[in-house]
Order: structure tokens, then sequence, then C-alpha cells
């Protein structure tokens, strides 16, 4: 009897042991605290300078996609092509109503050296093609009537896939995150619902780069790792202390969030991921408080830097993309600048572990 005691007792040690093996194997586990972060000066690195002209103006930028040899720049309601020396070259396609033009700028992606810009208010994916001086309106794709999505990619990775962002997501906790289509938009497959109660929720763009599509969401500590015919939502990210309480994650409640927020003390930081990109063996997660995370998913350890000014103070970061082994960061434009805010340029061989 004494003996069927012990024996159970070390069985349910193996047991648990092994279930807490495997759940960390889905669990990416990132420190942020002050002590294990590096800051980074911005006058050690690459600054591109976007040239600012009435024709070329941005206010903020929302995303910086390397193409070709130079950049394509979205912001509010424009994308526009810069060499890489900053030089203004071309807009593509303008705000409006008549062929080649869009309203309520969503998304845009390369996809076969063709820029893709897609509208969601006239549910349609324009195409343009960059014939040396300008971008030539070369097409339309129709999205389907009956689906609202709020962001749309093609990846090179999936070429007869659509991934979808689905504008209203979590109603009810019913409609699903993220939607997967083949090339005619047919249904291929769905998330799961992120918010819990419905209602509104922050949006993100997809993180899409030469080593996978990922995703993630305000306040979401998930991992959407999204391929072909798959949503996968199995791995997840831990900050510790430094995450949200569990009542404000997927909670579509914002205004709660933000009094919790102001409610903190000021030394006090909580983190969420803002965006992911794949990279070789890691993933690059931009963090607030101009943090930026390199988790390697081989050793399973992470760096954390944080860019910083020359007097110190952290700056304000609006995009960040991983493309072709270096990593680009947009910054906030100083309230009473007239300039396009600069871009920075990272390799990851700089940060990466």
């Amino acid at each position: 009897m004494e003996y069927n005691k012990y024996l159970v007792c070390f069985l349910a040690i193996l047991i648990f042991c092994g279930c807490g093996g495997e759940h960390d194997e889905n669990v990416y586990k990132i420190d942020v605290s002050e002590d294990d972060i590096v800051n980074v000066s911005l006058s050690d690195l690459k600054r591109v300078d976007f040239e600012t002209s009435s024709a070329s103006l941005l206010y903020l930028i929302d995303e910086v996609i390397p193409y070709r040899n130079g950049y394509l720049v979205k912001g509010r309601e424009k994308v526009l092509y810069f060499n890489d020396n900053g030089d203004f070259l071309a807009e593509v396609g303008r705000k409006g109503r008549g062929p080649g033009e869009f309203v309520m700028l969503s998304s845009c992606y390369v996809f076969r050296d063709t820029v893709h810009v897609y509208s969601s208010g006239m549910k349609s994916v324009l195409k343009y093609v960059y014939d040396g001086d300008e971008f030539v309106y070369s097409g339309v794709i129709r999205t389907p009537e009956h689906v609202s999505m709020a962001k749309l990619l093609r990846s090179e990775l999936y070429p007869e896939r659509y991934f979808a962002l689905n504008t209203y997501y979590g109603v009810g906790g019913i409609t699903p995150t993220i939607s997967i289509y083949d090339t005619d938009f047919n249904l291929i497959t769905s998330s799961t619902s992120l918010v819990k109660d419905g209602g509104f929720s922050f949006t993100c763009p997809f993180g899409s780069n030469e080593f996978g599509v990922l995703f993630t969401d305000y306040i979401n500590y998930t991992i959407f790792q999204i391929q072909a015919d798959t949503v996968l939502e199995s791995k997840f990210f831990d900050f510790g202390s430094y995450a949200y309480p569990d009542r404000y994650v997927n909670y579509t409640d914002v205004t709660d969030v933000f009094k919790y927020v102001d409610g903190l003390p000021a030394n006090s930081i909580k983190v969420i991921p803002l965006k992911m990109y794949a990279y070789d063996k890691s993933i690059v997660v931009l963090l607030p408080h101009a943090m930026i995370a390199v988790y390697d998913i081989s050793l399973r350890k992470s760096s954390i830097f944080r860019l910083c000014d020359d007097s110190r103070e952290s700056v304000t970061i609006t995009s960040l993309n991983v493309f072709g082994g270096n990593v680009y960061v947009a910054l906030e434009a100083d309230a009473d600048d007239v300039d396009n805010p600069p871009v920075y340029v990272i390799p990851m061989s700089d940060i990466e572990l």
C-alpha cells in the first residue's frame, strides 16, 4: 500500500514535469527588466531622411516597405516611393474615386514586384507597376461585398492565398480575427476570435517578410503563425510581471485599459507586442517605450534594445519592418517639425543573439 502511494506520487511528478516542459515549448519568455535593456543611440544608426515637399509630405509613417532600390512609405492617406537616399520619386495612385484612385487606404503590400493597395471603403485591391518614372495603374481586384476586411495581404510565401484581418472580429466572441482565402476569395479557414466580449479593438498590420507571416493585436499575447491553410495560435509571449493583468487581455473596453495605465506608478512598465516579424530562427517584436525585443527560438533567449536620442530619452516608434537582414524603424515627427519623420536602419546582425 505504501509502495503504491509513492508510485502514484512519482508518476504524478513525471506527468507534471512533462506537461510543464510541453507548455514551456509554446511560451516565449521575454524579460524586460531595466537591468537587461541595452540602450541604442540613434546617432549610431543609419538614418534616412525622406524628402519633404508639398507632393511628398506624410506627417506620420504607418509602414516602411523596402521596394527595389528604395522604400515604399505608407501614410494615413497616401503611399509614396523614395530612393535609398530619401529622394521622392513617385506617388502610388492617389486619393479619389476615379480609375486608379482609392479611398480609405487600408493596407499596402508588394506581390511579384507589383504594388497592391487595398481600399476597404471600395472593397478593392488596386495594382500598380513602376515604369522607372511613375506608378502605372494596371488593374483592380474586387473583394466580396459580404466580407468586411480591415486589412489584406498576399505573400510570396503563399502565392495562392489572401490573408485578411476582419473588420468586425470579436462580435460576441464569435467573428474570427483572421481569415484565409484562395485567389477567388473562397474561404479556406479562419482563426478564433481574439476579443472576449465583442466590440471594438485596435488593429495592427501583418508582419510579413521572406521568413513568415505573423500577426499580433492590442492587447494580446498570442502569436498568430499564418500558413497557407492554417492559422496556428499555439504560441504565446510571457512578459512576467511586465504583462497586463488577465482582465485587460483581449478586453474591448479600451477606456478601462487607459484608466489602468494612468493609475500605474511613474516608473512602472507594462508591455504588449505591437508588431512581430520572423527572422531566420528569431522573432523581432516591437514593444512600447521604443523597445525592440529579439527572441531566439532555438536558444530560447531574448534580448531587449531601446532606441534613445543623444540625451538618453526614449523616442516614439510608429512603424517597424524586418526585411533583407535589416530592421527598419520609423519615428514620430516632432510636433513643431514640418519635415517627414526619419527612418533608421538596424542590421539584424547587430542585435540578434
